[in-house]
């Protein structure tokens, strides 16, 4: 009775061990996930660097201040009267210590402002004129 060579039993050995490997990694990838992704860990800090302010807020002159006053550059900004978003010529990029004057229609009366960007917002302020 003749046997199977040995060269062909480490052959299907070697291939046996490499579809294994394979089908572990493949299986490791999909049942894990990323615990810590570096885009979240990057966004964290990229906030604990940023700081947006509202500084010489007069609604019976119709003008508020936005300055950035953290280290990161900050982009998406807004701001906002009673929660409406005021309609301005924003810039794309406030750079750190920049600062941009909104101008709006003025309001008499009790009001909330508050100014966001993509890193960072300001707290509700109420102001009355």
């Amino acid at each position: 009775m003749k046997g199977v060579s040995t060269v062909v039993i480490i052959i299907l050995l070697i291939l046996i061990s490499i579809s294994l490997v394979g089908a572990l990694y493949i299986w490791s990838t999909n049942a894990t996930f990323d615990i810590f992704p570096e885009e979240d860990i990057e966004q964290k800090y990229q906030r604990s660097r940023a700081c947006i302010s509202l500084e010489d807020i007069n609604g019976t002159a119709g003008e508020a201040v936005i300055r950035n006053c953290g280290f990161v550059p900050l982009t998406d900004i807004g701001f906002y009267i009673d929660n409406s978003l005021i309609g301005f010529s924003y810039p794309t990029v406030l750079n750190p210590n920049e600062e941009i004057v909104v101008i709006f229609d003025p309001v008499s009366g009790e009001h909330s402002y508050y100014a966001i960007s993509d890193l960072a917002e300001t707290p509700l302020m109420t102001s009355s004129n």
